[in-house]
Protein backbone atom coordinates (compact mmCIF):
# COMPACT_ATOMS: atom_id res chain seq x y z
CA UNK A 1 0.00 0.00 0.00
CA UNK A 2 2.67 2.84 0.86
CA UNK A 3 4.58 1.76 -2.10
CA UNK A 4 1.87 2.33 -4.16
CA UNK A 5 1.54 5.88 -2.72
CA UNK A 6 5.11 6.22 -2.98
CA UNK A 7 4.62 5.22 -6.50
CA UNK A 8 1.52 7.55 -7.07
CA UNK A 9 3.24 11.15 -5.68
CA UNK A 10 6.72 10.45 -6.58
CA UNK A 11 6.01 12.02 -10.27
CA UNK A 12 5.80 15.47 -8.54
CA UNK A 13 7.90 15.10 -6.00
CA UNK A 14 10.48 17.58 -8.27
CA UNK A 15 7.51 20.01 -8.87
CA UNK A 16 6.48 20.26 -5.19
CA UNK A 17 9.69 20.57 -4.04
CA UNK A 18 10.83 23.53 -6.34
CA UNK A 19 7.39 25.68 -5.38
CA UNK A 20 7.67 24.70 -1.88
CA UNK A 21 11.70 26.32 -1.58
CA UNK A 22 9.95 29.05 -3.98
CA UNK A 23 7.10 29.95 -1.47
CA UNK A 24 9.81 30.29 1.45
CA UNK A 25 12.36 32.20 -0.80
CA UNK A 26 14.71 29.43 -1.18
CA UNK A 27 16.65 28.39 -3.67
CA UNK A 28 15.00 25.76 -5.64
CA UNK A 29 16.46 22.00 -4.54
CA UNK A 30 15.94 20.76 -7.80
CA UNK A 31 17.95 22.22 -11.18
CA UNK A 32 14.71 24.57 -12.67
CA UNK A 33 15.30 23.49 -16.16
CA UNK A 34 14.76 19.70 -14.69
CA UNK A 35 11.51 20.92 -13.39
CA UNK A 36 10.18 22.71 -16.37
CA UNK A 37 10.68 19.79 -18.72
CA UNK A 38 9.36 16.99 -15.74
CA UNK A 39 6.21 19.88 -15.41
CA UNK A 40 5.91 19.78 -19.61
CA UNK A 41 5.56 16.39 -19.73
CA UNK A 42 3.04 15.33 -17.14
CA UNK A 43 1.17 18.24 -19.10
CA UNK A 44 1.01 16.73 -22.23
CA UNK A 45 0.44 13.31 -20.72
CA UNK A 46 -2.74 15.01 -19.32
CA UNK A 47 -3.19 16.83 -22.96
CA UNK A 48 -6.71 14.99 -24.47
CA UNK A 49 -8.62 16.10 -27.09
CA UNK A 50 -12.33 16.82 -26.59
CA UNK A 51 -15.37 14.22 -27.69
CA UNK A 52 -14.68 10.70 -28.13
CA UNK A 53 -10.73 10.43 -28.50
CA UNK A 54 -9.12 8.04 -31.62
CA UNK A 55 -6.87 6.22 -29.44
CA UNK A 56 -4.78 4.91 -32.22
CA UNK A 57 -4.41 7.94 -33.37
CA UNK A 58 -3.28 9.36 -29.67
CA UNK A 59 -0.61 6.64 -29.71
CA UNK A 60 0.86 7.10 -32.86
CA UNK A 61 1.17 10.90 -31.90
CA UNK A 62 2.50 10.09 -28.38
CA UNK A 63 5.05 7.64 -30.22
CA UNK A 64 6.07 10.26 -32.70
CA UNK A 65 6.62 13.14 -29.47
CA UNK A 66 7.94 10.83 -26.65
CA UNK A 67 11.71 11.14 -28.56
CA UNK A 68 11.84 14.55 -28.25
CA UNK A 69 11.51 14.53 -24.60
CA UNK A 70 14.09 11.84 -24.65
CA UNK A 71 16.54 14.19 -26.41
CA UNK A 72 15.93 17.06 -24.13
CA UNK A 73 16.50 14.82 -21.02
CA UNK A 74 19.61 13.88 -22.52
CA UNK A 75 21.02 17.20 -23.06
CA UNK A 76 20.69 18.68 -19.79
CA UNK A 77 24.00 18.81 -17.99
CA UNK A 78 23.70 17.84 -14.59
CA UNK A 79 27.24 18.20 -13.55
CA UNK A 80 26.50 21.26 -11.48
CA UNK A 81 23.46 20.13 -10.06
CA UNK A 82 23.86 18.81 -6.15
CA UNK A 83 24.12 15.36 -5.77
CA UNK A 84 20.74 14.58 -4.66
CA UNK A 85 19.36 16.16 -7.88
CA UNK A 86 21.66 13.96 -10.19
CA UNK A 87 20.82 10.52 -8.97
CA UNK A 88 17.20 11.47 -8.56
Amino acid sequence: MIRRLLLAFLPFAPATLAMGAAAQGQEPSHPPELVALATELRQWQRDQPAGVPDFAEQAEKRKRELPEFRQRLHRLNPRNWPVHAQVD
